[in-house]
Parts: C-alpha cells; structure tokens; sequence
C-alpha cells in the first residue's frame, strides 16, 4: 500500500515537472523573430527601469509586463503591424520619427490611452525601428 502511495506521488511530481518546464521551454520574447536583444519591463510606464535579456535568457524571468526591441532595419513598421494582424488605433509624429499606436489580438499585453485599448507601439525614425509590447518605455 505504502509503495503504490509513493509510486502515485512519484507520478504526480514528474507530471507537474513536466507541465513546469514545458511552460518555461514555450515562454518566448513578443518580437522573437525580429531580435536577438530585448528589454523587458516588470511594472507598466516602466521609464529606463527594464532589464536587457537575450532570447536565452527570456524564458527564466517572470511577471513580464511589457518588452520592447530594436528591429533589424530591412523591416517596416508597416510590416510589423501587418505580421500582428494589428489595427492602428492612432498614430503620433514628432521631428523624431512616428509613433504607431496600435491592438493585436496575438499579444497578451494591454494598455488603455484614452479609453482605447492599445498593446503594439512601432517607432519608425529616421535610422531606427523600435517595437514595444505594449509600449515602448523609456526613451527612443
């Protein structure tokens, strides 16, 4: 009786195992397929308080609030907003470059900017394309 007690427990401890890491192994960074770098944020308006983690790294930390990243120029912010399936909600211009405010069903994270939900900011300056889930915080 007492070995079926421990070979059921047993099972239950590697199930849970299981489950544990393969959450942690499918855990993978909002633009994984356009960085290699990420930085990641813990509180929302997180203002130059992120952690800058590899797509290694990511997998390990948790409570996740936002992430942003630079992306590789050879992309637009117009393709980007397209690869989400996202709708621009609105857009924001400054001698700086644009700002495209926008929602993508696909990402989990989620803001409201006058009452409009918003979870995918794309920067498009001049030489620089940035993205953040569901801002990018700090500056650009």
């Amino acid at each position: 009786m007492k070995k079926n007690v421990l070979k059921k427990a047993a099972v239950i401890i590697a199930i849970l195992l299981l489950v544990t890491c393969g959450a942690y192994a499918k855990k993978k960074p909002v633009f994984a397929g356009y960085a290699d770098r990420f930085e990641i944020y813990f509180e929302s308006g997180s203002l130059d308080a992120g952690t800058n983690v590899g797509a290694a790294e990511y997998s390990r930390f948790n409570g996740i609030k936002g992430e942003s990243c630079v992306i590789d120029p050879m992309y637009s912010a117009e393709q980007v907003i397209a690869d989400f399936g996202a709708e621009c909600v609105f857009t924001e211009e400054t001698e700086a470059g644009i700002s495209y405010y926008c929602y993508s069903p696909r990402i989990k994270y989620r803001e409201y900017i006058g009452g409009r939900a918003v979870n995918l900011h794309v920067f498009e300056g001049e030489d620089k394309l940035m993205a953040g889930a569901p801002m990018i915080y700090g500056s650009y």
